[in-house]
């Protein structure tokens, strides 16, 4: 994924007017996560290691990098803001979100369950697991909350 663009899987409908477009004719569903557990994540998938001060380093550098350049990673670390709501500017003129019904990460399985039902699909999630190995990092206060922030 380059630095200036998002992969096709993770591009924002606010990036993309066709996208957009076409996410306004149906009804969406996203999933959403705690922001700093899914930095954690995103951080592990890109390599970093398990370990409190490298992550720190890392988040302190990488928080300031991505202020002038959101679309790094592939848009990794975009905020979930930009996938449900949208930027302002599309925003403003879709007057609608992107995003219709929002999922949360902690209660998966539960809520897409949900959704399915509600929509009739005969489609189940029996268990949503996370394939990354645990990693307890002890974050910085100042990390957490420029996570957080972003």
């Amino acid at each position: 994924g380059g630095n200036k663009c998002c992969w096709a899987w993770h591009t924002p409908p606010s990036a993309d007017r066709m996208l957009a477009e076409k996410y306004n004719e149906c009804d969406t569903f996203c999933v959403v996560r705690d922001p700093v557990e899914r930095y954690v994540s995103a951080f592990l998938y890109a390599g970093g290691k398990c370990d409190s001060a490298e992550f720190a380093e890392h988040a302190r550098e990488h928080l300031v990098a991505l202020q002038s350049n959101p679309y790094m990673g592939g848009c990794h670390f975009l905020p979930q803001a930009e996938y449900v709501l949208g930027n302002r500017s599309v925003q403003s003129s879709t007057k609608r979100p992107f995003c219709q019904h929002v999922l949360k990460m902690e209660s998966l399985t539960h809520d897409f369950n949900a959704l399915m039902k509600r929509f009739s699909v005969p489609l189940r999630l029996k268990k949503h697991s996370n394939t990354h190995k645990q990693c307890d990092l002890v974050i910085p206060a100042d990390v957490r909350a420029s996570i957080e922030d972003y």
